[in-house]
């Protein structure tokens, strides 16, 4: 998995995810289907732009709604290379624009999210990474921490699989922990293919939720 990708590159990507959530309440469910795109340009080897939005269909207590979630643009820029045992750092800032979006999910305010992106080759075949950072969810003006400790492996140069624990950090909440693991497979050079699933931790996390995407690669040279 690369931070950066090379110049003049053009990485799209779309993913299917299901979640589902039980209240206390019997009964009562949110189910949430979530349709999402992202587009990565390469500008050269160490800056990546990025602009991406999702087609939201969620059921909420019976009441169901669908339309084009807020767009969120942004960049990730490499600013440390690895070096023995140092891992390598790359930045990711983006924002989430309120009102690009349909009406029933625009949001009160403007969103934006910064992550540190730490990587560690531990072999040939397997990396270790973790990521810090802090969103805001544009509902509420209130900052959200969050965090990821993954790794991933690969069986040879078509398939790989990735696990992950990560959570949102919240003082006015109850914190959300979740854990999930899939598997990749590039099918050529410029097409991958992905599926995972996981659970939530959490109280007030998914029950559980199962994703599946695409990436395919353009080069503009």
């Amino acid at each position: 998995m690369r931070y950066i990708m090379e110049q003049d590159e053009i990485y799209g990507e779309f993913a299917y995810v299901y979640d589902e959530f039980m209240d206390n309440i019997p009964y009562e469910q949110w189910h949430d289907y979530l349709h999402g795109l992202l587009i990565k340009y390469g500008v050269n080897k160490n800056l990546e732009l990025r602009a991406g939005t999702d087609f939201n269909s969620e059921t909420v207590y019976h009441e169901r709604n669908s339309g084009i979630s807020p767009v969120t643009l942004g960049f990730k820029a490499k600013l440390m290379e690895e070096r023995k045992l140092m891992p390598s750092l790359a930045f990711l800032g983006q924002v989430t624009l309120n009102s690009l979006a349909s009406k029933n999910f625009k949001a009160p305010y403007t969103a934006p999210s910064i992550r540190l992106l730490f990587q560690h080759t531990l072999s040939d075949k397997l990396n270790l990474g973790y990521n810090l950072g802090a969103e805001w969810n544009g509902v509420t003006p209130d900052v959200t921490g969050v965090y990821t400790v993954s790794t991933s492996y690969s069986f040879d140069e078509k398939l790989g699989m990735f696990a992950e624990f990560y959570g949102y950090l919240n003082k006015f909440e109850k914190a959300d922990h979740r854990f999930d693991a899939g598997f990749t497979y590039l099918i050529s050079n410029n097409f991958q293919v992905d599926t995972s699933a996981g659970v939530g931790i959490s109280e007030i996390s998914p029950h559980y939720f199962v994703s599946a995407g695409v990436s395919y690669r353009f080069s503009t040279k």
